[in-house]
């Protein structure tokens, strides 16, 4: 049997957002505005994998438009793009509408679809944040002053206190090859994976994100769903670890304090407070995602958004604030021992709760085994214990109720942590009792307000989500399967298709959450309709992508075409 290419189309709602790298110019408005008044003369196409190429099927005016734009940028503007020598398309424009004419436009509706052209140019063109790079990179340099303070303290703790100096240095460590491990992972280039282990990795990232790089050819997601992850994986491994050796160090060693573990512990907590705050809210703003995913994406409002964004920052800062300072007693009152039970415990508490939803498995079809799934588990755990991204909160991560559950034991078991810390331990020695509940309990009120400002101006219609009880297979069996009318295609490109949007649930969604004989029953009755009169999309790279066993039940061998013939 031919072996199948490893391209996994990526999950629409959650992930991708589609720009392209522009290479030189666009056409202006009124430049492409000539073509309006010119003579509609037929010249050839860009030859592309399309194979229905006329509007017969759409109804409406509004649908065969959007196809018709749909195919213009597939054929006419991707061709621009790519090719250096072309300077202009206003040719290549007058031929695609005059075309599409002949397959089924009236004259009314290929004048509309001049205008619908200049307008999606001209979109894209007030769309672009010509000051993305200043802002990802400010990022960038803030969490790059967070890992010179770490190192500085490393030096210092290294005259000082060599046992912590070890503890700091293997944290650091693990930091930089997680970042390596996830860009293996994800098909990026050698030379990418093996910046992280320089701590190269988010500054990589950052840049190819900003200037809206291509992604690498075996990449597995989108540049700015890599720098999210690039991101998390940071503030995880790097910031959270980080900020409890040298809160430990701080509580344990009162000679040893110095003016550098302050500042380095400061920043530490507010890198993290505001890299989670940003970055999620980065996400959540995107256009595409707001338009695949509306019941999801949206938190962020129209008007008083920096307000609910300086609110974040200060909850997910004093978040972490907490959770750091009471694991800091409880580990200098007894060992390291007994916070490594207590995190187990955790760990194993919000599995059981996953499980109970039947919503633990990784989302994606191919790497929602068990192994992988405990190991993405972790992952949200410790998102969690002290950098609760919002949107681990959506159905294929955590679900909505185990989020805003999650948030709510993590601040209340800090008080049972002082509890253990000063009744079964003597953590005396350190902090004194009252001063260590009066401080908690402040730090706590105030994210509690901070969590309550952020949450006051998040919109009606989406406060829920970060309540509600809603399961991904739930959220796949009505909104995937009969809501959806907006995403990309196996070739990244935007789709309104609504058999091709069901279609596709079979190659990028875990069987864990998806209804098998729906989707069976979906192929038999469409199937032979589509190789006979092939949509846009039924192509062979597409066939590669559908799961053998749904290609044995349509009688496919899942070779392409052309094979089969020779087979024959």
């Amino acid at each position: 049997m031919p072996s199948r290419t490893n391209r996994v189309a990526s999950l629409p709602a959650l992930f991708p957002e589609k720009g392209g790298n522009l290479k030189r110019r666009k056409q202006s408005v009124f430049e492409l505005l000539g073509v309006a008044h010119e003579p509609a003369i037929p010249a050839p196409i860009r030859k592309t994998t399309s194979f229905r190429s006329d509007y017969r099927d759409l109804r409406t005016s509004e649908e065969r438009i959007e196809k018709a734009l749909q195919l213009f940028y597939t054929q006419v503007h991707e061709a621009y793009v790519e090719d250096p020598k072309m300077e202009s398309v206003v040719e290549e424009t007058k031929a695609f509408v005059a075309a599409q004419v002949l397959r089924g436009l009236t004259p009314a509706e290929a004048d509309d679809l001049k205008y619908a052209i200049m307008n999606k140019l001209a979109t894209e063109l007030k769309d672009i944040d010509h000051y993305k790079v200043m802002k990802t990179f400010g990022k960038t340099l803030l969490s790059y002053f967070d890992i010179i303070t770490d190192i500085l303290v490393l030096v210092d703790l290294i005259k000082r206190n060599s046992r912590m100096a070890v503890v700091q240095g293997i944290s650091l460590g693990v930091s930089f090859s997680l970042q390596s491990i996830v860009s293996l992972a994800c098909g990026q280039p050698i030379w990418v994976v093996l910046s992280g282990l320089l701590g190269l990795k988010p500054a990589i990232e950052s840049w190819r994100d900003a200037t809206r790089a291509k992604p690498f050819p075996k990449q597995k997601m989108d540049n700015d769903v890599m720098l999210m992850m690039s991101r998390m994986t940071e503030v995880l491994s790097e910031a959270i670890p980080q900020s409890l050796v040298q809160t430990l160090v701080v509580v344990m060693y009162p000679d040893q304090r110095t003016t550098v573990q302050f500042v380095s512990l400061f920043a530490s907590f507010l890198t993290t407070g505001f890299v989670v705050a940003s970055s999620d809210r980065e996400m959540d703003l995107s256009k595409y995602r707001r338009k695949s995913e509306p019941l999801l994406f949206g938190y962020v409002p129209d008007t008083n958004s920096h307000k609910q964004m300086t609110a974040f920052v200060s909850f997910f800062s004093l978040y972490k604030l907490a959770k750091v300072s009471s694991l800091a007693l409880l580990i200098s009152a007894s060992s390291f021992r007994y916070a490594v039970i207590l995190l187990t415990l955790e760990f194993f508490g919000f599995l059981g709760w996953r499980m109970v939803y039947q919503n633990w498995r990784f989302y994606k079809r191919g790497l929602d085994g068990k192994g992988f799934s405990l190991f993405v588990h972790f992952g949200w755990y410790i998102c969690l214990l002290s950098a609760p991204f919002p949107m681990t909160r959506v159905p294929a991560i955590l679900t909505p109720r185990i989020y805003a559950g999650g948030l709510l034991y993590m601040l209340s078991v800090n008080f049972t942590i002082l509890v253990f810390s000063y009744q079964v331990f003597d953590a005396s020695a350190y902090l004194s009792q009252t001063e260590a509940w009066t401080g908690l309990s402040t730090i706590t009120f105030l994210c509690l307000v901070s969590w309550g400002i952020a949450l006051y101006y998040v919109p009606g219609s989406h406060k829920a989500t970060f309540y509600k009880s809603l399961t991904f297979k739930e959220h796949v069996a009505t909104y995937w399967w009969n809501g959806c009318r907006y995403c990309t295609d196996h070739k990244n490109k935007i789709t309104t298709d609504q058999q091709y949007i069901r279609a596709m649930i079979s190659f990028w969604c875990s069987k864990q959450y998806t209804s098998y004989d729906k989707i069976v029953t979906f192929y038999k009755d469409n199937w032979k309709d589509w190789c006979a009169d092939p949509p846009d999309w039924f192509d062979e790279e597409f066939k590669s992508l559908v799961p053998e066993d749904l290609l044995a039940v349509v009688g496919e061998t899942g070779g392409s075409s052309e094979e089969q013939k020779e087979e024959a």
